[in-house]
């Protein structure tokens, strides 16, 4: 089932195998699991709109890796796209996480190589709440890709064991309600 026209596909990126089932038991629509080491798939399913998109990366390092090959490879699609990013901290402050792949993603976008000509340009667009952070990059064609990044205090897995004896903690959570926020904002749920 393909998205209405005026809404623009959606890409959601998570670490691992419990976030991508943690997300398919809040997701009201249909979760198309591609894997990571076929980009060029990944962008063919984005280019034909045929749902929500997930990319499961196995680990922080391998998703930001991923994202920094996604900005140059995205610049072929002819439309306004959002990008979730789910993000453990790992004790991390969100903001140097945010900087971290900020500083990443314009390192390409800055390269020559990848854009010889007209580069993208990348920028903090907002920031709702500690967990959530947008990041907006826009392509000289006029496209631009919205990525949501929502960081998980500490880590997904912590919340889950947590949760075990005290099911309301995770509702209760910031970044758990950033990330609610959001997917409803996105009429995923």
């Amino acid at each position: 089932m393909g998205l209405k026209p005026e809404e623009p596909p959606i890409l959601i990126l998570c670490e691992g195998d419990n976030d991508y089932r943690f997300l398919q038991g809040i997701v009201k629509r249909k979760l198309y699991r591609l894997n990571y080491r076929f980009k060029d798939k990944v962008i063919r399913s984005i280019y034909r709109d045929k749902g929500v998109f997930t990319v499961v990366e196995e680990g922080k390092e391998r998703l930001i890796k991923n994202l920094r090959i996604l900005l140059s490879k995205l610049r072929s699609i002819r439309k306004h796209l959002v990008v979730v990013a789910l993000i453990d901290s790992n004790y991390d402050k969100p903001e140097h996480i945010t900087e971290r792949l900020l500083s990443s993603l314009r390192s390409v976008s800055e390269n020559k190589a990848k854009f010889p000509k007209r580069k993208p340009t990348v920028r903090l667009e907002s920031q709702r709440g500690r967990y959530h952070y947008i990041i907006m990059i826009e392509y000289p064609t006029g496209i631009h890709v919205r990525l949501h990044l929502i960081v998980i205090d500490h880590s997904l897995e912590y919340w889950l064991d947590r949760a075990k004896d005290n099911p309301g903690i995770l509702e209760d959570s910031e970044w758990y309600k950033n990330l609610v926020k959001l997917l409803e904002e996105v009429k995923l749920i």
